[in-house]
């Protein structure tokens, strides 16, 4: 079993190279990981973002309209993943 927690501070979003538009929000993740080794096989499954958090890692600011709006692109909410591994010998 394996737990992250992944947190990313503000941030400033592109085409700000002055820094004078808001920074984008901070957010916090959280995934798991079960796994299951039996002989030669592993099976897994993970829960990424298992908070269904809305968050965005990148935005751009069009600094010639006024006021500065952008434009951010969302990350995926709550995904799964079920995988299983065959190891040679």
């Amino acid at each position: 079993l394996a737990a992250v927690y992944t947190y990313v501070g503000r941030q400033y979003y592109d085409n700000d190279q002055a820094n004078r538009f808001r920074r984008m929000p901070a957010y916090g993740t959280l995934d798991l990981k079960a796994s299951y080794h039996r002989g030669d096989w592993i099976f897994a499954l993970t829960g990424a973002n298992l908070a269904d958090k809305k968050y965005y890692s990148y935005g751009i600011t069009d600094s010639a309209t006024a006021p500065a709006s952008f434009q951010a692109y969302p990350l995926a909410g709550r995904t799964w993943f079920a995988s299983a591994e065959y190891r040679l010998r």
